[in-house]
């Protein structure tokens, strides 16, 4: 990205001096490969050693629509909206590690205060570990998780490293610093004990330079012996390394809530509910296919039977019709309750050999293949099911 110079512009040290009262005001508040950068751009990482370092401060371009100016980083007040000069000497945000295959670094939405699907996931595991507690079970694992998945606090900061010429020559390189171990004592050293005003050691003119001790690394790195030292340094120098400074503001990648999702977990929201109605729905079309194949294979398997049994039914009506024919002759001559006993032995026989089967369904005979149990039914119920279903439809015919 293309550095601006700035013709010998400064900040005004009252507005830097509130930008440190105000870090101060929330110190303690609370990636590994990619970068939080819309580009390459030159960053320092501390060796295990003793460094010294400059920070500069850097003009906010984006003004009064900058996203970053809330409880995060003091906003501007009137009279910076009315000088239109509107500086920082640090900017203050969160960040996620290990996101998505790349274990990335990305820029928390925590950030603007917006909803974060990193953090939605960590709250989750939160819950999880509180019912693990509750059941008196081990939270190693998922609280190690959840450290590798936590937001964190970091100050962004312009700083020229003095450790060594080389170092010096680089001029501007891009500083994460931790922020509670780095600008929260910072705020503490800069604070004056008396009055309670905070020094503003991220204006260079104010002659500090930051020290400090670096061990260890990952979760176990330390930052020790923090400190604000007298600065050697030249004007001239000011000079570039102010028109050198980066607009921090302007240089982080800002995912949406929708892409954020997607880096995580390689889809986007409400995908996975789709995949899984589209697989509720295929299974169902398969278990109803199934239904029909096996109803086509019984009905092919037994269309020889059935059409035996049709004919054979149709003989035995005819000769049921003649016997009824002589039976009704006989019966006209005899009283009436003979007759309606007659009836009443006849429906209970045909009750009696609908019940010889104590596990016989309700629905048997009457919903053949139209019911998702169908599919389970035992092989040897749903082929009498069939037959019976068919001669309920032959008698309802003839009716």
């Amino acid at each position: 990205m293309a550095k601006k110079r700035r013709d010998k512009r400064r900040p005004n040290r009252e507005r830097v001096r509130e930008s440190a009262q105000h870090s101060y005001d929330h110190r303690g508040e609370t990636g590994l490969y990619g970068s939080i950068y819309k580009e390459d751009m030159p960053e320092w990482v501390p060796s295990n050693d003793e460094h010294e370092v400059i920070l500069i401060p850097y003009e906010i371009q984006s003004g009064e629509n900058s996203l970053f100016r809330n409880k995060w980083n003091k906003p501007f007040s009137k009279q910076d909206l009315k000088d239109g000069e509107l500086w920082d000497y640090k900017l203050t945000i969160l960040m996620h590690g290990n996101v998505g295959p790349n274990k990335d670094n990305v820029l928390c939405l925590g950030t603007f205060d917006q909803p974060c699907p990193r953090c939605e996931e960590v709250a989750e595991l939160y819950e999880k570990k509180t019912r693990l507690e509750d059941q008196d079970k081990s939270t190693k694992e998922i609280e190690k998780l959840i450290g590798s998945l936590a937001k964190r606090k970091r100050a962004l900061y312009n700083i020229v490293c003095l450790d060594s010429k080389k170092e010096r020559k680089k001029g501007i390189q891009l500083w994460q610093a931790p922020h509670a171990s780095i600008e929260d004592a910072l705020t503490e050293k800069a604070r004056n004990k008396k009055t309670g005003e905070i020094i503003p050691y991220g204006f260079p003119e104010e002659g500090f330079n930051v020290y400090f001790e670096k061990e260890g690394s990952g979760l176990g790195t330390k930052y020790t012996a923090v400190d604000l030292v007298e600065s050697d340094v030249e004007e001239d120098e000011l000079d570039d390394w102010y028109a050198e400074a980066y607009d921090l503001e302007d240089i982080i990648e800002v995912l949406s809530y929708d892409d954020f999702y997607k880096k995580c977990y390689g889809s986007s929201p409400g995908e996975e509910a789709e995949d899984e109605e589209e697989a509720e729905e295929e299974e169902e079309e398969r278990r109803s296919s199934g239904r029909k194949s096996r109803k086509k294979r019984y009905s092919e398997e037994d269309e020889n039977e059935e059409t035996e049994e049709d004919s054979d039914d149709e003989e035995e009506e005819e000769k049921s019709r003649k016997r009824r024919k002589r039976r009704v002759k006989d019966e006209e001559e005899e009283e009436l309750p003979k007759k309606s006993r007659k009836r009443r032995k006849k429906k209970d026989e045909e009750e009696e050999e609908d019940s010889e089967d104590d596990n016989i369904p309700e629905c048997f005979g009457v919903e053949f293949g139209a019911l998702e149990a169908c599919e389970d039914c035992d092989d040897d119920l749903y082929k009498k099911c069939m037959i019976k279903h068919k001669k309920i439809g032959t008698k309802k015919r003839k009716r």
